[in-house]
């Protein structure tokens, strides 16, 4: 089916954000499971505004021939790849060919850029989307949820340094963690994070004389209440960054974060406190990417793979 591609304008936004509750949703209850938003539509318009700031004309749609809005994908162009953002398919135009041209607008915007993006394990047409347009799972993360008391947490201390909310000075000790532990570098999202004024997004750092060793970023909305993204050198230090993340920002309430599968301990951990394990995601990649070291901790708003 051919459509027209073209970038996203201001006037748009009402029908993508409907579009994007009632394709997510879909797709979850179609096979088997409870909607993924729960509040209004209107609710995710968050994601049309968090990418509006970040990448400027980066946000792509489509339409019909009838100017029918069918599907809509954010592009997250980086220093070192192109991140791939929630995409999103009416479901009356599902099995038609629309994602693969999205994709190839993908390949036309990264160039020799890897492609990263972050999916669900459990949806295969999904997988099969972007198996054949050449992506390689590379990472294996947990979505836990996890129930935070009205009156928050309070955990023994498991390591010698201290986790604080994040300063601007922090931002190059930020980078350089991530260029270490997961080989990309994001300076427009971690700098927007660090100047947020309107309390949507919290970002804490665990320092030790000095050197920062662990991040964590936070969001807290209707349409997307989740950790990350982060990362950190140890699950020790994981584990302060959540349970400070968790008090600070989400009591009260049950965020998600993912965590990697193959770091047991750390999810035994997060169980112990209420967790529980809601969903699977798979790091895919289009190109090389480093395998990542320490403890990732990535995240859907916005993409982190």
């Amino acid at each position: 089916m051919q459509v027209q591609l073209r970038v996203a304008e201001s006037g748009d936004r009402p029908e993508i954000a409907q579009l994007i509750h009632l394709s997510t949703n879909a797709w979850y209850q179609r096979h088997g499971r409870g909607a993924i938003f729960t509040a209004e539509p209107a609710s995710c318009g968050l994601f049309v505004d968090v990418y509006r700031q970040l990448d400027p004309g980066q946000h792509w749609i489509a339409r019909d021939e009838q100017g029918v809005l069918c599907s809509s994908c954010f592009f997250h162009p980086r220093e070192t790849h192109l991140g791939l953002g929630i995409m999103n398919v009416h479901p009356d135009y599902f099995g038609r060919g629309i994602a693969a041209q999205l994709m190839a607008k993908a390949d036309e915007l990264a160039g020799s850029l890897p492609i990263r993006l972050i999916s669900s394990a459990l949806n295969l047409d999904s997988y099969a989307l972007y198996h054949r347009a050449g992506f390689t799972p590379y990472a294996i993360y947990q979505d836990m949820a996890i129930p935070v008391p009205t009156l928050g947490f309070s955990f023994p201390r498991l390591t010698r340094g201290r986790v604080r909310a994040a300063q601007q000075g922090d931002l190059p000790g930020i980078l350089q963690l991530e260029r270490t532990l997961l080989g990309i570098e994001r300076r427009r999202d971690i700098d927007h994070f660090l100047n947020d004024t309107s309390g949507l997004w919290s970002i804490a750092v665990w320092e030790l004389d000095g050197v920062i060793g662990g991040y964590l970023a936070s969001v807290a909305h209707p349409a997307s209440r989740m950790l990350g993204p982060g990362c950190s050198h140890s699950e020790e230090i994981a584990l302060e960054l959540i349970s400070w993340m968790l008090d600070q920002h989400h009591r009260g309430t049950t965020p998600v974060v993912l965590v990697p599968a193959q770091r047991s301990a750390l999810s035994q951990v997060l169980l112990q406190w209420g967790g529980r394990i809601c969903e699977l995601h798979l790091a895919q990649v289009k190109g090389q990417a480093q395998q990542p070291g320490g403890v990732v901790m990535p995240s859907f708003l916005p993409e982190s793979g």
